[in-house]
Parts: C-alpha cells; structure tokens; sequence
C-alpha cells in the first residue's frame, strides 16, 4: 500500500507544499527486497521524485524506517 497526502497552498494559484507518501509492504514475503527497490528509486533512477524535490518538500517514509 502507498498512501500519500500533503497541504496545499490557500491562493491561487493553489499547488502542494508538501506532500507526504508512506511506503507499507511489512505484510509481503519480499520485503528486503522491494524496500530496497523503492530506496534506490526515489534516492537515484526516479526523475519525478526529483521533481518533486525541487517543488515541495517531500517526506518519503516505508513505515518510518527511512
């Protein structure tokens, strides 16, 4: 499961702020390795987390391990 949330701004032109996604995947057998995955892909290969990085302040958490 990704859940993802933020705060937007209160004028036009209204964007986010801040945007919060949460990684869960404590319940599959692979959790070492999808853990992994998605490390390597918003530390390194993912071009809209990188996006995002330059627009809003982004929390990225997998269950608060990060």
């Amino acid at each position: 499961m990704i859940a993802v949330s933020g705060k937007m701004t209160s004028e036009h032109p209204m964007y986010f702020e801040t945007d919060d996604i949460t990684y869960d995947f404590e319940r599959n057998p692979d959790v070492d390795k999808i853990r992994m995955a998605v490390k390597m892909s918003v530390e390194k290969y993912s071009g809209l987390t990188y996006m995002l990085r330059n627009m809003t302040k982004s929390n990225i958490k997998d269950n608060g391990e990060w």
